[in-house]
C-alpha cells in the first residue's frame, strides 16, 4: 500500500492521471488512500453499459460537468466520444512517462472518468514502478496477478517488463474500446498458450 501511494505522489498532477490527495489511517489503523473523486466511474463498465448505443451525434456535451444522471449511462456513443477517451488516456500515459513511471496494469478497468470523457484518469499503481527501479523487486508481486492479456510478448519470453509494454497495453486498451470492453483473448484461458502465440506473430 506504502509503495503504491509513493508511486502516485510522485506522479504528480495531471487531469488524465487520477490524483492522490493524501494519506491517513483509520481509528483503528487501517492505512487509507485519499484519492481524487471521478463521478463516472471505471471506463470498462461504462462501455459495457454502452453496448449496442453508437451514434453519429457528437456526444461530449451530454457528458458534460454535473449531467451523468441526465444524459444516461447508455444513450451512445459517437466517434468523438471514442478519440476523446483514447486521447485522454493517451495524454495521461504520456505524463507518467514524463515521470519516469512504468504503469504495468493498462486496461479499460483501471481507467475512471472524472466530470467529462476528455477527463479520463488513469488509476490504479499496484503494479506500477520507477522505471529505473530493479524490476525484480516487483516480480513477485506481479507473477501473483498479473493481467496476461495486456501484456506484450517480450514479457513471456524474458518476463521483462518496460514502458513499451505499456504502449502495448493502451493498443490493447483501444481494442477495448472499440469492443465496448469485451475481453482481448478471451478465448484463451492459459497464460503460457497466449505468450506462445504471440511470440509465434499471433495477434
Amino acid at each position: 500500500f506504502e509503495r503504491e501511494v509513493r508511486v502516485m505522489l510522485h506522479a504528480g498532477t495531471h487531469q488524465n492521471v487520477l490524483a492522490c490527495l493524501g494519506y491517513s489511517k483509520a481509528p483503528n489503523g487501517f492505512p487509507m488512500a485519499i484519492l481524487e473523486l471521478a463521478p463516472g466511474g471505471n471506463l470498462q463498465t461504462f462501455l459495457r453499459e454502452c453496448r449496442g448505443h453508437v451514434t453519429s451525434r457528437p456526444g461530449q456535451a451530454a457528458y458534460a460537468a454535473g449531467s451523468w444522471a441526465r444524459a444516461g449511462r447508455g444513450s451512445g456513443l459517437s466517434g468523438q466520444d471514442f478519440a476523446l477517451i483514447a486521447r485522454g488516456v493517451a495524454h495521461g500515459m504520456a505524463h507518467l512517462t514524463r515521470q519516469r513511471l512504468v504503469h504495468g496494469d493498462v486496461a479499460t478497468r483501471n481507467i475512471l472518468i472524472g466530470q467529462s470523457l476528455a477527463q479520463c484518469k488513469v488509476s490504479d499503481f499496484g503494479l506500477a514502478r520507477l522505471e529505473d527501479e530493479p524490476e525484480h523487486i516487483h516480480a513477485q508481486v506481479r507473477q501473483a496477478r498479473v493481467p496476461f492479456r495486456w501484456y506484450p510478448p517480450e514479457y513471456f519470453s524474458s518476463r521483462s517488463y518496460t514502458r513499451a509494454g505499456d504502449v502495448w497495453a493502451y493498443g490493447v486498451l483501444l481494442w477495448e474500446l472499440v469492443s465496448f470492453a469485451y475481453t482481448p483473448y478471451a478465448n484463451i484461458t492459459c497464460q503460457v498458450t497466449l505468450g506462445t502465440r504471440l511470440l509465434q506473430g499471433h495477434r
